[in-house]
């Protein structure tokens, strides 16, 4: 409610009211959401919220997982498509994209039986893979694409356990166990991104894969000073190239296949440790188990049967379950047909970053008649999808950290009943202090990472911080109540500002003190004294 409710940062009446004046067909289009239908006030965005978390235990306890995903699926892209800058991340289109995609998977039985319930179509267990493999791979390749120094020198958790949205404890200690411990975590990180994920899409057999896994990590620490997107390129072709040869000597009944299980297993593994990392280093919610929820599907049958308790046994048939019908595997051959291209497009923009129809400044630089051919119908498929699917968020670009930021901000806020006398905001989970980092969890602290976004830039120009500031003057219930603490109870301020502070963690060789976590230093002013007159003309609405 202190997000999007009526009394909140960005009300989401306030923006379904703006657009308004938008056909109906377009907005109904571009932004949909069951909050055309019915009003978004603060009592039907709490019947909604309700509905949505009864709707989720009927999915954990198996009731009717098909319909309930549906459901699931379309309230939270009716809360997505007017949570305007507060659910944009890139966690809340990846629950989306797979959400819907699930809806394909999940049993059709009211209450699923595995002896009795229909096995689900291959089709849609390869593009689980394949969105895996989107997702991985792009997190690596956007880290070389943008040229960040950092990620070619192996240095860049030299700065990624401080200057990360929410860091706690554990990202303390992470930093200080040396820069070996660092540069060898940004390695693992640069191989499983860039290289395991072609054991999703083209497996090869438990013969090939520790000489396969050695020769990958060599040329990868050899080419780690001048990597380039060739590598990863080669990787794959010399990947498919032993898988082409592995086919050829099965056919010759000279070596015994095992349908690429043993490399996709390594693909899970190797994924899931680096999830685990990242997730133990760093407040990210739901996002390390989403993907871990995702490379589940690696996983053959068989080896789940092996690691199941011998009491549970006689809960999985002997016998494969029946096809899917005719019918459903139409419907999965269409998705296929429709999802591959999308995905495809996404995966073109990351290996071909420079694929692009604007001229270089450069006329001997000038692309070939051919290649801007190519470039242009790239483009024009890419806005056409955009139009037509992005609104529904189907199909999307990943890639956390492509440029590592070295520094790291933190906002003060800080309001007054005379200009002369200053009292602190405190935030839940962002520092505040020098011995200040918390836990989330699962929890997902949008205002706390906004507040780091809006902090990498030296002045505030972003609408929605305005309005939080406005709402503090206020006094508002719901906003204060994203805080942990405001130092006004019962008269609100008159006048608030905002200061901009330079946080590094401490340790060996720094100037903070036994027990704190942080050194900070003021840097400059963010906002100046504004009083509650001030921010209300500022955020008049505009045409």
């Amino acid at each position: 409610m202190g997000l999007i409710g009526s009394d909140g940062i960005m009300p989401a009446a306030e923006f379904v009211n703006a657009m308004a004046d938008v056909g109906t067909q377009t907005r109904w289009w571009q932004n949909p959401t069951l909050f055309w239908f019915i009003e978004p006030s603060d009592l039907t965005i709490h019947a909604l919220c309700l509905c949505a978390t009864i709707l989720s235990i009927a999915l954990i306890l198996g009731f009717l997982p098909r319909l309930v995903l549906v459901g699931l699926w379309t309230l939270y892209l009716s809360f997505f498509s007017v949570g305007q800058p507060f659910l944009g991340y890139q966690w809340d289109i990846l629950l989306l994209e797979i959400g819907f995609l699930s809806i394909f998977l999940a049993p059709g039985r009211i209450t699923p039986n595995l002896k009795l319930e229909r096995e689900p179509s291959p089709y849609i267990v390869w593009l689980f893979r394949l969105i895996l493999f989107k997702l991985v791979i792009s997190s690596g390749l956007v880290k070389l694409n943008s040229g960040d120094p950092t990620w070619q020198d192996l240095t860049a958790l030299d700065f990624h356990f401080w200057t990360q949205p929410i860091p706690h404890q554990l990202a303390w200690y992470a930093h200080q166990m040396g820069p070996e411990f660092r540069q060898l975590g940004v390695a693992f990180n640069h191989y499983v991104e860039l290289c395991v994920p072609w054991l999703i899409l083209l497996p090869i057999s438990r013969f090939s894969l520790l000489p396969w896994i050695g020769v990958t990590a060599s040329l990868l620490w050899l080419s780690l000073g001048s990597i380039t997107v060739s590598l990863i390129v080669w990787i794959g072709v010399g990947t498919g190239a032993l898988y082409a040869l592995e086919h050829w000597l099965c056919a010759r009944k000279s070596w015994v296949p095992d349908s690429g299980r043993s490399s996709r297993t390594m693909a899970f593994i190797l994924i899931t440790g680096l999830m685990a990392s990242v997730g133990l280093s760093g407040n990210y919610g739901f996002f390390n188990l989403l993907t871990v929820a995702i490379a589940l599907l690696c996983l053959d049958d068989r080896l789940l049967y092996r690691l199941m308790p011998a009491s549970k046994l006689q809960l999985i048939p002997n016998e494969l379950g029946q096809r899917s019908t005719v019918v459903w595997s139409a419907i999965a051959i269409t998705l296929l047909c429709v999802m591959v291209p999308l995905n495809s497009l996404r995966l073109l923009r990351v290996f071909a970053p420079n694929l692009t129809t604007s001229q270089p400044k450069d006329k001997e630089q000038s692309p070939s008649k051919g290649v801007s051919a190519i470039a242009g119908a790239v483009e024009s498929l890419e806005q056409t999808a955009s139009h037509y699917f992005g609104p529904f968020v189907l199909s999307n670009g990943y890639g956390l950290f492509a440029r590592m930021t070295t520094e790291r901000y933190e906002l003060k806020v800080e309001a007054s009943h005379d200009g002369q006398e200053w009292k602190a905001y405190t935030f839940e989970y962002k520092p505040n202090h020098p011995n200040d980092l918390n836990f989330a969890w699962l929890h997902m602290p949008r205002l706390d990472w906004q507040m780091w976004f809006a902090a990498l830039y030296p002045q505030c120009r972003q609408r929605w911080f305005f309005s939080f500031l406005d709402k503090l003057l206020d006094g508002s219930k719901p906003v204060l109540s994203l805080l942990d603490d405001s130092p006004f109870d019962t008269e609100g301020p008159k006048v608030i500002r905002v200061s901009r502070d330079k946080y590094q963690f401490g340790g060996e060789g720094s100037q903070s003190q036994p027990g704190e976590y942080w050194t900070s230093d003021p840097v400059s002013p963010y906002c100046p004294p504004l009083t509650a007159a001030q921010l209300k003309r500022m955020l008049q609405p505009r045409r």
